[in-house]
């Protein structure tokens, strides 16, 4: 009789183990990723209108949802594959947009694999990004560091292509292990 429960505490154990991994492994990402002092940096603050452009998951958007509070509001622009089934499962009230709604306070993107010969991509979206920005509005773009990985794009190449689209240079940041903070501003 025991043994036909067997299978399940075997998944029960397991399902515990998997929530406390998963637990570790968001507290070890905001160890190093440092999204408080991220949002800090591009100045999101309760109330404001906020997007993340090109989102890889849903890590950003839960804490722009925190941080903005029931008053503000969320974007993903233009999700990564699958990540449109995981905001709609897990973060629900972020909206769902192709391109940056007009009227945002600040926009994070996150950039960590984007290859030298890939930075079109990143200057399109921040064109389209700045024409989207209040007045004072920022940009945090976050890049992994060159120091090296010669094929990423570096912090100086961000920084050409933010000033390119009309954004002001605020400052670049180091305090995210292995990644830079850039941050822009619409004057």
């Amino acid at each position: 009789m025991a043994l036909a429960f067997a299978p399940v505490i075997v998944a029960l154990v397991t399902l515990v183990g998997l929530y406390f991994y998963q637990q570790g492994a968001r507290e070890r990402r905001d160890r190093w990723q440092k999204p408080e002092a991220v949002l800090d940096a591009i100045g999101v603050e309760p109330g404001m209108r906020t997007a993340e452009s090109i989102a890889s998951d849903t890590y950003f958007l839960k804490r722009l949802l925190e941080r903005v509070g029931r008053e503000g509001h969320v974007f993903a622009i233009a999700p990564q594959g699958r990540v449109s089934d995981d905001i709609a499962r897990e973060v629900p009230s972020v909206e769902i947009v192709v391109e940056p709604p007009p009227g945002l306070d600040a926009i994070l993107s996150v950039h960590v694999n984007m290859a030298k010969q890939d930075s079109a991509g990143l200057e399109r979206t921040l064109v389209e990004c700045s024409k989207q920005l209040n007045n004072g509005g920022r940009i945090g773009v976050i890049g992994i560091r060159t120091e090296g990985f010669n094929a990423f794009l570096p912090a100086s190449e961000v920084k050409r292509l933010g000033t390119d689209a009309g954004l002001e240079f605020v400052g670049e940041e180091h305090f995210v292990d292995r990644q830079f903070l850039v941050v822009l501003e619409k004057k």
